[in-house]
């Protein structure tokens, strides 16, 4: 009998359960999905690791816990010895995993307040068109040399 990962993620595509199962396949684990932490309570006993983001009391529900991969980056709620009923368990989470998209969005919406994109949609929608006062801004109008 193969290990058994089990899975917790409301934001599963058919894709994204294909690659899983075929890497636990291929890994040689069998693996289970659980849409929501209250349908793994009490149903994850048999998995020796837990993906996604179930909550302290599926947590502390898995005794043979051996590994906890989190999804996200936050897993404060998740450093205590005491939730773990496998004291060697091991935590890891997604930290730096969405650094790409995180500058990205930054320097997105840092553009769009310059150029006052809101302000603007919002006149057009009304069906105008006008410049507003103060202009807009650069990031090269920022630089002071």
């Amino acid at each position: 009998m193969n290990e058994k990962i089990g899975v917790i993620i409301d934001f599963l595509t058919p894709a994204y359960e294909k690659t899983l199962r075929d890497t636990a396949a291929r890994c040689g684990y069998d693996i289970v999905f659980f849409p929501s932490s209250k349908a793994a309570e009490g149903n994850v006993d048999d998995c020796t690791i837990l993906y996604g983001h179930p909550s302290q009391r599926v947590i502390a529900g898995a005794r043979n816990l051996k590994w906890y991969a989190s999804c996200w980056a936050g897993v404060d709620r998740f450093c205590r010895d005491d939730l773990y009923q496998n004291p060697d368990c091991l935590l890891t989470n997604a930290s730096g995993a969405y650094g790409t998209t995180i500058a990205e969005h930054s320097v997105m919406v840092s553009l769009m307040l310059l150029r006052r994109q809101m302000e603007y949609t919002e006149i057009i929608r009304e069906g105008g068109w006008r410049v507003l006062p103060g202009g807009i801004h650069s990031l090269l109008s920022l630089i002071h040399i």
